[in-house]
């Protein structure tokens, strides 16, 4: 009697919706796909409708540590109904910065390295061994990014194209750095464009790297201008017409900027702003991040920006652990003289301590009734986001999550 096809269900959420791409196309690519019937569903209601008592069921979760909390809820919310049959598969950031205690939340298998190398072996595995292969940790880790598209037959959406894998860097709150970046090269580059071509999609492209001008660097602040040219000027010269660089989902570092390099975005690219990461006003809180990068190097990296003519859009981290209210006035204080100087932007965030990182599970600073004072005028002024505001309870939930796993 011929198997049925298993149903094979992706959470989707609007921050793993670029991972979600590039894992379809993985399995696309070794034909695994076919074995499934593939669901994509963007809430819990969604998913619980889609499992079948018919046949097995497996469900994808990827996710970062400031989501783990939710997860949670959302897997017991699975068991209670469903008991042992789905099983539930994890992979993502928090997965692969602390696979124990993901485990313990009631997932059957953790990917704790590259989910284009690991999901393909892990649905192998459950088609011929079944059950046996629960409570299993999936390693592996890829050598390179040169056949990881985001695109799928799956999905009409285009995501950005990662270039850099990886960071130079270990800044201490980052889950992105600690191995040696790899970069793509540029015929995997216009491999993905000519498929873009041949989709009659050229409206936009974006790219994701940590550090935009250190695409193709040998090092860190090594910085090659000709292969970056090289790659929008191959893009921009097949149609794109809204070309992407040095934004969201990117950022550049402020040892970094350049004027060549800001002359490639101005010349080749449609975005009008740039995403630098500034991350503090003090440069005691810098060093004890491990920036690499002074308060000075934030300041010209502002007025490079403003001098060719693209608004610096700066992220700052605040709440850090054992910041004082002295260091958190003073980046307030500096966002406000680059917004003054500089028309700059700034992306208020607060410090979540996420898993794999030095500080994981770290309480952050206590923000004083002066500090939130100060920060509720410079977002009515138009200085600051009010990121910050959220980031407060996010990291709450995460601190009291990372203390009940270890009662």
């Amino acid at each position: 009697m011929k198997r049925e096809r298993p149903n094979l269900i992706f959470r989707k959420t609007e921050s793993n919706s670029f991972t979600l791409i590039v894992l379809l196309n993985a399995i696309e690519q070794k034909g695994i796909d076919k074995k499934f019937d593939i669901r994509l569903v963007s809430s819990h209601k969604d998913l619980i409708n889609s499992v079948s008592s018919k046949k097995e069921n497996i469900i994808l979760f990827s996710f970062m540590t400031h989501h783990a909390p939710d997860i949670i809820n959302q897997v017991k919310s699975i068991r209670n109904k469903f008991g042992d049959d789905p099983v539930l598969i994890a992979g993502g950031p928090h997965p692969k910065g602390d696979p124990d205690s993901t485990m313990r939340m009631g997932f059957d298998i953790v990917s704790t390295g590259d989910g284009e190398a690991t999901l393909p072996r892990i649905l192998e595995d459950i088609l011929e061994n079944g059950d046996s292969v629960r409570s299993s940790f999936y390693p592996d880790k890829i050598d390179d990014i040169e056949t990881s598209f985001p695109i799928s037959i799956y999905t009409p959406m285009m995501s950005p194209l990662e270039i850099t894998r990886g960071c130079f860097y270990r800044c201490t709150y980052c889950q992105t750095g600690g191995a040696k970046p790899i970069h793509r090269s540029i015929s995997s580059a216009r491999e993905y464009l000519e498929e873009l071509v041949k989709r009659d999609y050229l409206f936009r492209v974006g790219f994701i790297n940590p550090s935009g001008f250190e695409y193709g660097a040998s090092g860190p602040g090594r910085t090659d201008k000709h292969e970056i040219e090289k790659l929008l000027r191959m893009f921009k010269q097949r149609g794109i017409r809204h070309l992407e660089y040095g934004i969201f989902p990117s950022e550049l570092r402020p040892n970094t900027i350049e004027p060549d390099l800001l002359d490639l975005i101005v010349k080749y690219c449609s975005n009008k702003k740039i995403a630098i990461g500034g991350q503090s006003g003090s440069d005691h809180i810098l060093r004890k991040m491990r920036r690499g990068h002074t308060k000075e190097d934030v300041i010209r990296s502002c007025a490079l920006s403003r001098e060719a003519d693209l608004v610096p859009y700066v992220d700052f981290i605040i709440g850090y652990p054992d910041e004082t209210e002295e260091d958190t006035l003073e980046t307030i204080e500096f966002a406000r003289e680059l917004n003054l100087k500089f028309n700059a932007r700034t992306q208020m965030h607060f410090f979540l301590p996420l898993a794999g990182t030095p500080l994981y599970g770290k309480d952050p600073a206590f923000l004083s009734k002066k500090v939130i004072r100060r920060l509720e005028k410079y977002v009515k002024d138009g200085v600051c986001t009010d990121w910050w505001k959220q980031g407060i309870s996010i990291s709450k939930k995460i601190v009291e999550m990372k203390r009940n796993q270890e009662s």
